[in-house]
């Protein structure tokens, strides 16, 4: 059977949901509750019917009021179906059509179809969770090992289970030694009341008669039994004997051969060879390994040409090297050096540039000389505006005279208003506006300006003589010599100033500009001499870089002095850069040599060492060579295990009578013996029915004597007693009758599948392990694996995780070997979430080769489970259309 695609209507999380499975293997991966389960479950509903309210956990009812049920398109043996079951009785209502022919089928035909699986057993083997490992490390180490044992029994869970529930309540009932079991009381009771009942029957003589013909009848009885029985056990023992009977042969067989036993060689003998010729070949393979590394050290001692000319001029070199950091730093004190005489040469052009050929043709003032042109050029302004005003006065003082010349008198009298403003406007120009002599003269003409405003009246009335024209005439006379003493004064303030210009070449200059441009002439200076000075300082160092430059043409050919001084210095410090490299790799590489040639004394003498130990030990043995030994050892071994597997078959062999197979020529002998046989048994069975019809006769008679009260109470009691006991060896018998059929029926279904489950499986275990474990063998007690060094473990002595892939592998081959009698997909529900990384690559590795005969539909939590299935087998529950 192959699933192609679900629909659910309803069911769990799930609605309106469809999936589709395009592949044979098929991984579908969701975290934690996005519906892993709920699909499993949906699948199984589908196919066996909804659970019941006996188990609502399992029923999965929406709670979005979608349809409860859904559809399920299959194929079959060549067949496509569609499947749909909705909510209803006895499992749901079913829809079964086969769409191949077009054909409506029942729910009968979709059970003939499943059988014999039904929903218990489509769990148990195709369904296949981690949970199953789980329960199986449950168990007891016995109850492991009769677990794998059976795998092969469809159902053995849970035969299993009711035959370990079987022999309990048969012990709990009776045990042949007990004492306290209610089956062995009754018995006990049973004969104490036998003798009673004989006891009371002694005086009937027609019951003695009777009771002697019952005896006989008894005997008979018994004699019949008795030759059934043997015509059954020789039945039981001939059916042995053709089951064994190949083995019978082939122990013949190796019994006449008569092969000689070849020389014992032990698995401790083995383990010492192993460890002495590994030893040896490891000290061999590091011997040779510092053999070459030692050679390549030789090679690299060798110094290169331009270290042998460093080692020969080494103190002259050494000499030169110590002083190579200060030439490098000569050339970046010459590089800060041509840095600083361009930006000064470019603060020169700037000041060229704004003020011209100024600077080029002045010089700087001293601090005295500007403090002095500052007074000069301040009383050459206060002189100035003195002149001025006297000009103005006498101007003033000319109209005035003119004015009095045209009139005989001044009419006025009391204080003249116009000269004592005039004198006022005198002293406050001279005030504030002149300093030194300039001052106090301006001071003195306007005192006199003012008392003469005062006075005027009082000179006109004492003086009636003086007339107003000569009063104004000498004033104008004073305010002349006033005028030329301050014209004297600018005269000597512009010959100081022309010499001072004349001193610093400021002729040309204006004089307001000479102190604004003394801050200019400063810098200009200061730049200038910077640049001289660094001007001065470049030159040097060049000069003795070119003279430490020249003394590293001793070198010759082994240094590249070609371009500029830079370059020059860089090449000499990677010349001593490299020829120090080299003088501490020579170095080093001495040392690691005397280790090295250290490390090959000690190596060979280890190597010849374990030579002398494996030649002594083949020596013992008397095998001349290593290839001797190993034949030996495989030959020792294959006789060892032919000779266990015939003791195993002479163990089988033993069970039967002695002289069983002798006397058989062939197998068709032995069916001929069992066909005469059985028909002996059949006829004896025959017989003693008729021989019990007639001792139930005499028995019913024999009670009908039986007519005194004691007696028939006490037969009525024996009755009762033996109805009970009857029942409970019933009871007894089934019980330990259906152990004994349980243990040979789960023994025999695993071994009918045995030999095709076993290939099977023993492929599946070597790929799940990585080739760790290649054989994988059952015996009545236990299951054994042999790993590729040939060393066996049981399967109690395994790791948890390899008997985890020992149980997988069986429960797939199973799976496989069934597959041609039930096809169906197999579900497995994250069962390798224990398994590492690598155990689960080789799991996926084995899902990909039962692909090719199963579907096999992968549901995993582990998002990385995604990287080991190609893109378009994957498929994302998350993604899926859950409205």
């Amino acid at each position: 059977m192959r699933i192609k695609e679900l629909t659910i209507y309803g069911f769990g999380k799930f609605h309106d949901t469809r999936l589709t499975f395009d592949k044979q293997l098929q991984l579908l991966y969701g975290p934690n509750e996005a519906g892993k389960s709920t699909i499993v479950a949906f699948i199984t509903s589908m196919l066996f019917g909804f659970a019941t309210a006996k188990h609502k956990y399992e029923m999965y009812q929406p709670k979005s009021g979608a349809t409860y049920g859904g559809e399920m398109a299959f194929s079959h043996q060549n067949h496509d179906y569609w499947l749909k079951r909705v909510d209803g009785t006895h499992g749901g209502d079913v829809t079964f059509r086969d769409t191949t022919t077009d054909t409506l089928l029942t729910k009968q035909d979709l059970n003939a179809l499943l059988r014999p699986v039904d929903r218990e057993l489509f769990s148990q083997i195709y369904g296949f969770s981690e949970q199953n490992l789980q329960d199986v490390f449950g168990l007891d180490r016995f109850a492991l090992i009769q677990r794998i044992q059976r795998i092969g029994a469809i159902g053995s869970d849970d035969w299993i289970t009711l035959n370990q529930r079987l022999r309990k309540e048969a012990d709990a009932l009776y045990k042949p030694r007990g004492r306290k079991q209610p089956l062995s009381v009754k018995l006990r009771e049973y004969d104490a009341l036998t003798e009673k009942v004989a006891a009371a029957k002694a005086d009937y003589p027609r019951y003695q008669d009777l009771q002697t013909k019952e005896t006989e009848t008894a005997k008979a009885l018994a004699a019949s039994q008795a030759a059934i029985t043997t015509q059954d056990s020789a039945l039981t023992n001939l059916n042995q004997i053709e089951q064994l009977f190949p083995y019978y042969q082939e122990y013949q067989a190796f019994k006449n051969s008569e092969q000689a036993a070849p020389q014992s060689i032990s698995t401790e003998d083995w383990e010492n060879f192993t460890r002495l010729t590994t030893q040896r070949a490891q000290l061999t393979a590091r011997l040779k390994t510092e053999k070459e590394q030692l050679a390549g050290q030789r090679e690299d001692m060798t110094p290169s040409e331009p270290q042998h000319f460093y080692q020969a001029h080494q103190t002259v070199i050494d000499q030169l090297v110590d002083q190579l950091t200060a030439a490098q730093q000569q050339l970046r004190d010459r590089q800060v050096a041509e840095q600083n005489l361009a930006a000064e040469a470019n603060t020169l052009d700037q000041l060229r540039a704004a003020h011209g050929a100024k600077l080029m043709q002045t010089s700087p003032m001293s601090a005295g000389d500007q403090e002095e042109v500052a007074q000069l050029i301040a009383q050459q302004r206060q002189l100035n505006a003195t002149q001025t005003a006297i000009s103005n006065q006498r101007h003033q003082l000319a109209d005035q005279l003119n004015a009095a010349e045209q009139a005989d008198n001044d009419a006025g009298s009391g204080i003249s208003i116009k000269w004592l403003a005039a004198g006022i406007a005198v002293v406050v120009l001279a005030v504030f506006f002149l300093s030194g002599v300039a001052r106090s003269v301006g001071g003195a003409l306007g005192v006199i300006v003012a008392a003469y405003g005062i006075f005027k009246p009082m000179l006109n009335n004492g003086d009636s003589g003086a007339s107003k024209a000569d009063l104004l005439s000498e004033q104008i006379d004073q305010l002349n010599a006033q005028l030329k003493t301050v014209n004297t004064h600018l005269t000597d303030i512009s010959e100081q100033l022309q010499t001072i210009g004349s001193t610093y070449h400021l002729s040309a200059v204006q004089v307001s500009d000479w102190l604004d441009l003394q801050p200019v002439l400063k810098d200009y200076a200061a730049a200038m001499a910077r640049s001289e000075a660094d001007q001065q300082q470049l030159v040097d160092l060049e000069q003795h870089l070119d003279q430490y430059l020249t003394q590293w043409q001793v070198v010759g050919d082994w240094l590249d002095l070609s371009g500029d001084r830079s370059a020059q210095l860089t090449a000499i410090q990677q010349f001593v850069n490299a020829r120090q490299d080299e003088t501490k790799q020579l170095q080093l590489a001495a040392q690691q040599q005397r280790l090295s040639e250290q490390r090959v004394a000690s190596q060979t003498t280890e190597v010849t060492t374990v030579t002398q130990r494996l030649t002594a030990f083949l020596a013992e043995r008397d095998l001349g060579d290593e290839a001797a030994f190993q034949r030996a050892y495989h030959a020792s071994q294959d006789y060892q295990q032919q000779t266990a597997h015939m003791a195993m078959i002479k163990q089988q062999l033993a069970s039967v009578e002695t002289g069983g197979f002798e006397r058989y020529a062939s197998q068709a002998a032995i069916d001929e013996a069992k066909e005469d046989c059985s028909k002996q048994l059949a006829k004896s069975r025959l017989s003693q029915a008729a021989q019990l019809k007639r001792h139930s006769q005499l028995t019913y008679d024999m009670k009908q004597l039986a007519s005194s009260e004691a007696y028939q109470h006490l037969l009525q009691q024996r009755a009762a007693l033996e109805a009970e006991i009857i029942d409970m060896t019933d009871t007894w018998l089934a019980k330990t009758l259906l152990i004994k059929w349980i243990d040979q029926t789960l023994i025999q279904a695993s071994q009918g599948r045995q030999p095709q489950i076993m290939t099977a499986a023993t492929a599946y275990f070597a790929l799940l392990t990585g080739d760790r474990f290649h054989k994988i063998t059952f015996t009545d007690d236990t299951v054994t694996v042999e790993a590729a060094d040939q060393t066996t473990y049981d399967v109690g002595e395994l790791s948890r995780g390899t008997a985890e892939q020992l149980y997988v592998a069986l429960r797939f081959a199973f799976t496989k070997v069934m597959a041609d009698e039930i096809e169906l997909p197999i579900i497995i529900d994250d069962s390798f979430v224990n398994f590492d990384r690598d155990r689960t690559k080789h799991a996926f590795a084995l899902l990909q080769q039962l692909q090719e005969t199963t579907q096999i539909l992968y549901f995993t939590a582990d998002r990385y489970n995604q990287d080991l299935v190609p893109s378009d087998q994957c498929l994302n529950l998350d993604q899926l259309a859950v409205k």
